[in-house]
């Protein structure tokens, strides 16, 4: 029996040494996706002339195949790719954005507090979320050998 993640025993999925790992390797991916998003954007916009809204949307496509590819091959160490499991990312990308406007929105709206404890709660929450549904759903399975 496989047990999430694709590993053979019940509990090497809870195995902290690679679950840090990974969530380290995740996180270093964000960031440098976030860093690229702003350096593509900076660039067209001062270098190029760009518009901002269109050089943004393009900074923005650049940054996410940062992350789709940093996550196969660096993060989760399955890079296999086909259209499943882009449209499982795009999924979970455009999830983990919902679930951040949906954050700020109940905090903001609802329950009348402040955008920053928004911003904190989504930054907390939304990071976590994707990394388990990236590693149990996006990128589950075995890597090739």
């Amino acid at each position: 029996m496989s047990w999430p993640g694709g590993v053979d025993e019940p509990m090497a999925f809870l195995n902290h040494r690679v679950w840090g790992a990974e969530a380290l390797r995740f996180g270093v991916i964000g960031v440098s996706a976030t860093a690229t998003h702003f350096l593509v954007l900076t660039a067209a916009v001062e270098l190029l002339g760009i518009a901002a809204a269109i050089a943004n949307g393009l900074a923005f496509l650049v940054a996410v195949m940062v992350t789709y590819f940093g996550q196969s091959y660096w993060v989760f160490r399955n890079p296999s790719h086909n259209l499943a499991r882009l449209q499982k990312f795009i999924s979970t990308a455009v999830g983990g954005m919902l679930a951040n406007v949906g954050i700020m929105a109940v905090t903001v709206n609802i329950l009348d507090l402040p955008y920053q404890l928004g911003f904190v709660v989504a930054l907390l929450v939304v990071p976590i979320a994707t990394f388990v549904i990236s590693k149990f759903w996006v990128f589950a399975g075995e890597p090739p050998k």
